[in-house]
C-alpha cells in the first residue's frame, strides 16, 4: 500500500508544472490536493478491503484517514483564501438600499465580505463533511407506543392495580408538566437513542436528514424544532441581481427559515443548560444553538475526539460572530431587539470586522494544541497539528517546526511514521509552492531532501529525479549524491538511464554527470590506500578488484554520455590512470581502458596538456602490451611440439613480436615520456610528483623486462643478446634522462639492471671466445 502511495503521489506531482496557475492547482475536482486526497482514499479502500484488520493495519487506516482529511482541509481552506471574491455589496449597503433585507441575505453578504468568517464557515463544513457517519435509528411504529399501551392497560385495571407514576397524557411536554411521572422504559430508551442519533446528524451537517428521521419517528414537532436553525429569508422582498446571487431563481418567491430565530436560540440554550433535561436532549439543543454558554455542555458530554472539540469551538465561534455581526449592523425590520456594541467593533463599509474576529479565533483555537481527548489521536498528532496550523494560517511555522522535528529522537528515521510524515510534508511543501504560499526555503529544502532519502531507502529510484528537481540550487548536487550511491554492480545502461532521467525534470545532465563523477572519485580516493614508498611491485596479472577500485573505474562512465563532459573525462581519466600506475595496479588500468568512453579511444578532446598526457599514457600501454604479447609467444614456444614447420613459424612470430616491442619501448622512452617540462610549465605539484613517480617506476621496469626478454631469446634469435647489451647505451644517454629513473630514493634499481647486463655479457661468451665486446661489435 505504501509503495502504491509513493507512485500515486508522484503521478500527481508530475502532472503539475511550476508554470501552472493557482487556479489549476486549486481546482476542486482535479487540483493538487483533491487528487492526493483521492490517492489516500483509494489506499484506504484497499486497506479496508483486506478483511481481517491487524493492529498495524488499523493504525495505518487511521493515519490514512487523517492524511486524507488534511488534504481535504487544505483544498477547502486555500481554495477560499486564494479565490477571487466577487464584488458583493456589504450588509450596510444592502440595508441602505432596502431596509427589509432578510437575515439570511445579510448573513450571506456578511460572511462573503469577511475572510475570517469565511474561513470559520469552511472549517465547520469540512469538519461536518468528514464527521463519522450518523447513527441510524429504526423508525418507530407510533409515538410512544409502549407508553400508550401501558396507559390503556392502567385504565382497564383501575386505580387499584394501575401503575402510579405513569404519565396521564402523551404530549411531548408531559414529563416537565407532570413532575415525577415517567414513560415506558422502552420509549425512554428510544427517545434517548433518537436524541443521540439526531445529534450525530447535526454533527455531520445533515440537518435535513435529521428532520426526516424525526418525521419517521412520528415526531413532526421535533422536526419543526430542528428547522428553527435556518435563517429567515423571503426572496420576494429582497433586491437581487444575477451578479449578487447566482443561485436566485426569480420564479420562486417562497418564505423559508425562522423569523424568530433569536427567541428559538434562547429556548435551545435554556434547554441545554437545564440540568433536569436528559443528557442526550441537552446535547442536541447545545448543538443546534452553539454559544459560549452551551459550549461547556458539548465539551463535557458530547466531545470525545479532537475533531469533536474543534467542531464545537468553530461552530460556537461562527454562530457568535455572525450574531454579533447582525447586532453591529443595528436594528432592522426583522431583528428589532438588537443592541449596540462598542464603537471599536463596528463593521466597516466593506463588511469586514475591524474588531477582534481573527484574534478571537486564534485565541480560542490555539488552546486546541494542548487539549486532552478521550478517543482517537490527540492534539499532538502531526496531522492534527497541521490542520490547526492551516486553520490559523500558520503554514510557515508549521513547516519550520516539522523540519526541526525530523531530526528529533521522537521520530526515528527507521520508523514507518517517519516515512509517512515525510511523504506528506514533502508534498505539502510542493503544494504551497504551487499556490504561492510563502514558506521557509530552508525548511522546505530539508523536508524534500529527507523525502528523497526515504525514496532511496524504499527503493523508489524511478521517482527520485522529479523530487530532487524541486530542490532548486541544490538539485544537481543532491541527484549526483543519489547517482553516486548506485552499486558498482549496476550495468552501464542502468547508470546511463538513471542519469538521463534527470533531463526529464529539467536538470542539467552535464552538470549532474560532472558532480557525480567528482563525488565517486573523491569517495574512492578516500577509501583507497595512498601510493606507498618504497615503490610497490608491479603486477600485471589479473586480480579481483576491490569495490573502491571498481567505483573509481565506474566514475569515468558518467563523463562519457554528453559532449559537454568529454574534456573533463580526459582529465579525470588521466588522474585515475595515474593513481593505478602509482600503485602498480596494471590490471585496474587495463579494466579502465576497456571501460573508457568511446570518445577517448581515437582522438580525445581537451586542452593540449591533458591530451599530451593521455597520448603518452596510451603509448605506454601499447608498448607494455607489445612486450606482454612477446612474452606470451615465448611461453607458447616452451610447449612441446612434433611439427618442425610449426615450430619455425612460432619462432619467427616470437622474434618479430619482440623486435616490435623493442621498437615501441625505445620510441616511448627516447621521446620525453611523461617528462613534466614537456607537458606544461605550470603543472600542479601533485600531478608533477605523480608523473615523476610513474617514470621512476616504469622506465626501469620496461628496460629490465625488455632486457630480460631479449637475453632469454638469445638461443632462438642470437642477435637479440646484442640488442640487450645495446640498451645500456640508451639508458646512459643523457639526452633521454633514463638513468635518473633508476636512481631514486624510493626504489633504486640500477644495481639490478647492472646485474642483468653482467649476466648478458657472460651469456655472450657461451659459444666460446674471451672478448666480451665481440657480440656488440659484430
Amino acid at each position: 500500500m505504501s509503495n502504491t502511495l509513493y507512485t500515486s503521489y508522484a503521478h500527481v506531482y508530475y502532472s503539475f508544472k511550476e508554470s501552472d496557475s493557482n487556479h489549476r492547482a486549486l481546482n476542486n475536482v482535479d487540483g493538487f490536493a483533491p487528487r492526493l486526497r483521492n490517492a489516500c482514499q483509494k489506499a484506504l479502500h484497499d486497506a479496508q478491503s483486506h478483511g481481517r484488520i491487524s493492529r498495524e493495519n488499523a493504525e495505518d487506516i487511521d493515519a490514512l484517514k487523517l492524511e486524507r482529511d488534511t488534504w481535504d482541509l487544505l483544498q477547502n481552506m486555500y481554495g477560499a483564501r486564494k479565490a477571487v471574491r466577487s464584488d458583493l455589496k456589504s450588509p450596510n449597503e444592502l440595508l441602505q438600499e432596502n431596509p427589509y433585507v432578510t437575515p439570511n441575505t445579510l448573513v450571506n453578504h456578511l460572511v462573503h465580505n469577511s475572510p475570517a468568517l469565511t474561513e470559520l464557515l469552511v472549517t465547520r463544513e469540512w469538519l461536518q463533511d468528514n464527521a463519522p457517519s450518523p447513527q441510524i435509528i429504526e423508525s418507530a411504529t407510533a409515538y410512544r407506543n409502549f407508553t400508550r399501551l401501558s396507559m390503556i392497560h392502567n385504565q382497564r385495571l383501575g386505580e387499584g392495580g394501575a401503575r402510579v407514576n405513569l404519565v396521564k397524557e402523551l404530549d411531548p411536554d408531559v414529563l416537565i408538566r407532570e413532575s415525577g411521572s415517567v414513560i415506558a422504559a422502552e420509549d425512554a430508551a428510544y427517545e434517548k437513542a433518537l436524541a443521540h442519533s439526531l445529534y450525530t446528524y447535526i454533527r455531520a451537517g445533515q440537518s435535513d436528514h435529521a428532520m426526516d428521521v424525526c418525521r419517521s419517528a412520528h415526531r413532526p414537532w421535533l422536526a419543526a424544532v430542528l428547522q428553527g436553525y435556518k435563517l429567515y429569508d423571503w426572496t420576494a422582498i429582497c433586491t437581487y441581481s444575477k451578479e449578487d446571487d447566482a443561485m436566485y431563481d426569480d420564479s420562486v418567491a417562497e418564505v423559508t427559515g425562522n423569523k424568530r430565530r433569536r427567541l428559538w436560540k434562547k429556548s435551545c440554550t435554556a434547554a441545554a443548560l437545564d440540568n433536569h433535561m436528559p443528557i442526550p436532549e441537552r446535547i442536541l439543543n447545545a448543538a443546534l444553538a452553539p454559544s459560549r454558554k452551551t459550549l461547556g455542555v458539548l465539551v463535557k458530554e458530547a466531545c470525545k475526539t479532537w475533531e469533536d472539540h474543534l467542531w464545537a469551538r468553530v461552530a460556537t465561534l461562527l454562530e457568535e460572530k455572525v450574531s454579533e455581526g447582525l447586532i453591529l449592523l443595528g436594528p432592522n425590520f426583522w431583528e428589532r431587539n438588537g443592541k449596540g456594541v462598542h464603537e471599536a467593533n463596528v463593521i466597516s463599509k466593506d463588511g469586514n470586522f475591524e474588531g477582534g474576529t481573527i484574534d478571537e479565533t486564534r485565541e480560542v483555537l490555539s488552546k486546541m494544541a494542548d487539549l486532552n481527548v478521550e478517543e482517537g489521536p490527540g492534539a499532538g498528532d502531526p496531522f492534527h497539528v497541521t490542520q490547526l496550523r492551516v486553520i490559523l494560517d500558520q503554514a510557515d511555522s508549521l513547516l519550520e517546526d516539522f523540519a526541526v522535528y525530523l531530526g528529533s529522537p521522537e521520530l526515528p528515521r527507521n520508523s514507518y511514521e517517519y516515512t509517512r510524515l515525510t511523504r506528506f510534508f514533502a508534498h505539502l511543501c510542493l503544494f504551497f509552492n504551487h499556490i504561492d504560499v510563502p514558506i521557509s526555503p530552508l525548511a522546505s529544502q530539508k523536508i524534500l531532501e529527507a523525502y528523497v532519502t526515504v525514496l532511496e531507502q524504499q527503493g523508489q529510484t524511478d521517482l527520485i529525479a522529479q523530487y530532487v528537481a524541486a530542490l532548486g540550487d541544490n538539485a544537481v548536487s543532491r541527484y549526483a549524491l543519489f547517482l553516486a550511491e548506485i552499486p558498482v554492480s549496476a550495468s552501464f545502461h542502468e547508470r546511463r538511464d538513471t542519469l538521463f532521467r534527470a533531463q526529464e525534470f529539467g536538470l542539467n545532465v552535464a552538470h549532474v554527470a560532472l558532480s557525480t563523477a567528482d563525488i565517486c572519485i573523491e569517495r574512492a580516493f578516500k577509501a583507497l590506500p595512498k601510493p606507498s614508498t618504497p615503490y610497490p611491485f608491479i603486477a600485471s596479472d589479473p586480480k579481483q578488484l576491490t569495490d573502491s577500485e571498481s567505483a573509481l573505474i565506474n566514475s569515468i562512465d558518467w563523463l562519457g554520455f554528453q559532449e559537454e563532459t568529454y574534456r573533463t573525462a580526459v582529465v579525470r581519466y588521466n588522474s585515475v590512470i595515474r593513481y593505478f600506475l602509482c600503485t602498480g595496479n596494471l590490471h585496474a588500468c587495463h579494466e579502465l581502458r576497456e571501460r573508457r568512453p568511446v570518445v577517448l579511444r581515437d582522438d580525445p578532446p581537451g586542452e593540449s596538456t591533458d591530451r599530451y598526457e593521455y597520448l603518452h599514457l596510451e603509448r605506454f600501454f601499447i608498448a607494455w602490451a607489445a612486450l606482454g604479447l612477446a612474452t606470451h609467444y615465448a611461453t607458447e614456444l616452451t610447449r612441446p611440439t612434433s611439427n618442425a614447420q610449426s615450430r619455425q613459424g612460432d619462432t619467427e612470430r616470437y622474434g618479430a613480436s619482440l623486435r616490435k616491442a623493442r621498437e615501441q619501448i625505445l620510441d616511448l622512452l627516447t621521446n620525453s615520456w611523461l617528462q613534466t617540462e614537456q607537458i606544461t610549465e605550470d603543472i600542479d605539484n601533485i600531478r608533477s610528483a605523480e608523473l615523476m613517480r610513474i617514470r621512476e617506476m616504469y622506465v626501469p621496469e620496461l628496460i629490465i623486462r625488455l632486457h630480460r626478454a631479449l637475453y632469454e631469446s638469445r638461443r632462438l634469435v642470437p642477435h637479440h643478446i646484442k640488442s640487450a647489451l645495446l640498451l645500456a647505451n640508451t639508458v646512459s644517454d643523457s639526452r633521454f634522462e633514463l638513468y635518473e629513473a633508476f636512481q631514486n630514493p624510493h626504489g633504486n634499481r640500477l644495481g639490478e639492471y647492472l646485474q642483468n647486463i653482467k649476466e648478458a655479457v657472460l651469456g655472450s661468451l657461451e659459444n666460446g671466445g674471451s672478448d666480451p665486446f665481440r657480440v656488440v661489435a659484430a
